[in-house]
């Protein structure tokens, strides 16, 4: 079936109804169509010399780079926006429109020293506290995509890492991975309350851990296990380990392989 549209119509998503029919009987499906100023489509993503997750004190800006990639043959015009900015912000996009489909925009997210600490001081504790929602829109297509963003008040810091970076278990065996908590700058485990969230889990994996999801953390090493029953999807897996409070955010990557 080959649907041919007029340059008079309008812009915007369609639904097409299919009908099949044989004597009595009849069947229908929907397919979506999608008419735009610019055949295929596009992606976004945080450019490879900007980091998604940043950190500053009250006064100071943070700045992310974006890319936008066309596929399919894309050309059109890419408009950005940000929502979720915290109390006390502003943001600007230059530009914030990518021409023809490719190219890269700079968001840069202003503070005063007023503004208040955020991440992780609602309760019960949520990693949305931390995130910025980034929308790329061009006629009818619309993508979105997260960065977060930690404003703190006070000095301090934290950093970590795996004790197990990259694992390969098969489907029915189970990988265990040690994440090492470090304090900074007047940061102890005695003086601050870090949440943690993992993502990235395999579909069909189980998750256990030795902390509460969202719960509060104040040790300086945490144990996770990665279970593969069967059913679970073969494959090669990115697992993050976001940690925040206290109007800071990190994020680290470890790798499972199930065969």
């Amino acid at each position: 079936m080959t649907v041919s549209v007029a340059s008079s119509v309008s812009i915007g998503n369609y639904t097409v109804t299919v009908t099949g029919t044989s004597g009595s009987l009849t069947h229908s499906t929907m397919v979506n169509l999608i008419v735009n100023t610019a055949t295929g489509d596009f992606s976004g993503s945080v450019a490879a010399n900007s980091d998604a997750y940043q950190n500053i004190v009250s006064g100071q800006n943070a700045t992310y780079i974006f890319q936008i990639t066309p596929t399919g043959g894309f050309n059109g015009n890419v408009t950005l926006s940000v929502s979720g900015l915290p109390a006390g912000t502003t943001a600007t996009f230059n530009p914030s429109t990518i021409q023809g489909g490719s190219g890269t925009s700079t968001l840069t997210v202003v503070t005063t020293s007023s503004t208040p600490q955020n991440c992780g001081n609602s309760f019960p504790p949520s990693l949305t506290s931390c995130a910025l929602t980034i929308t790329a829109t061009s006629g009818p297509l619309s993508h979105t995509g997260s960065v977060f963003l930690g404003i703190r008040t006070a000095p301090g810091d934290f950093t970590g890492s795996f004790t197990q970076g990259s694992q390969t278990i098969s489907v029915g065996q189970s990988a265990t991975y040690t994440a090492n908590i470090t304090y900074t700058n007047g940061l102890s485990t005695g003086g601050i309350c870090l949440n943690y969230v993992v993502t990235g889990l395999p579909p069909g994996a189980q998750l256990t851990q030795n902390f509460p999801t969202g719960g509060c953390i104040t040790g300086e090493t945490e144990i996770f296990t990665i279970s593969a029953p069967p059913g679970t999807q073969t494959g090669t897996y990115a697992l993050v380990l976001t940690g925040f409070g206290y109007g800071r955010v990190r994020a680290g990557t470890a790798t499972l392989t199930i065969n």
